[in-house]
């Protein structure tokens, strides 16, 4: 009143609330007291302030214990592969939401926030779901992530003979199981030591020829390396039979 200010007042008010920076949603009350002042009568009308429950459901990195996730994690993305060797039987994987007040579950069960959660692998691929559950309750996003494991490495074996005359039989040679091995090198080499063949990720496709001219009918040595740890070489020898 007549340009009175809060100077005016021989003691300022106090605002109090029962919230706090760590409080969950709700309504909580707001109180005023302890204005005075010699040419004023105060009342007070009581307020309140409203905590609204976040909806960011977010995950802000996905790590594993093994492998590496395909594509590089990126929060807008959610599907992933993996693949781990057939020693890894599992695998631990740490979801870390955006916000810290979102619950997540793995595969249906409910895990810490930022703390490991354990996967059991099965030979072949191993589809997991990561949903994460906002504050609110209601705003969800799934990720899901599939991890290969690849089968034991003494379950590869190599056919010792290849005929490429086109009848559909043996045009090819076929080294069971390799496709699931895709780091794998593959090598052949003729009588005097030359290598006449050699491709990385090799996929059953060789027909026995050297710059696509067919080689001799005759015996190679080859050696394939499957591309995983504590996998040894797989060494012997193939022959290339032709017109049977």
């Amino acid at each position: 009143m007549n340009g009175d200010s809060a100077t005016k007042l021989t003691a300022q008010p106090v605002i109090n609330t029962t919230a706090t920076p760590t409080s969950l949603p709700g309504i909580y009350p707001v109180t005023i007291s302890g204005a005075a002042s010699g040419n004023y009568t105060i009342s007070y009308v009581p307020g309140s302030i409203t905590i609204i429950a976040l909806a960011n459901a977010n995950l802000a990195n996905l790590t594993l214990s093994d492998g590496t996730l395909s594509p590089s994690f990126i929060s807008v993305v959610s599907s992933y592969l993996a693949s781990v060797d057939f020693a890894t039987s599992t695998i631990m994987l740490t979801p870390t939401p955006a916000d810290p007040t979102a619950t997540i579950t793995v595969n249906g069960v409910t895990v810490n926030n930022n703390e490991p959660a354990s996967v059991n692998l099965n030979v072949g691929d191993n589809p997991i779901t990561i949903v994460i559950t906002a504050q609110d309750g209601t705003t969800k996003l799934t990720y899901t992530l599939v991890v290969h494991r690849s089968v034991s490495a003494n379950s590869v074996f190599a056919t010792n003979i290849l005929t490429p005359n086109g009848d559909g039989k043996n045009d090819t040679w076929i080294i069971k199981d390799i496709l699931l091995f895709p780091n794998n090198v593959v090598k052949v080499y003729d009588r005097s030591g030359r290598i006449v063949f050699t491709q990385r990720g090799y996929a059953n496709t060789w027909g026995g020829t050297l710059n696509g001219v067919p080689l001799n009918e005759d015996t190679y040595y080859y050696v394939i390396d499957l591309g995983v740890k504590d996998a040894k070489p797989i060494n012997g020898y193939i022959t290339i039979l032709r017109n049977r």
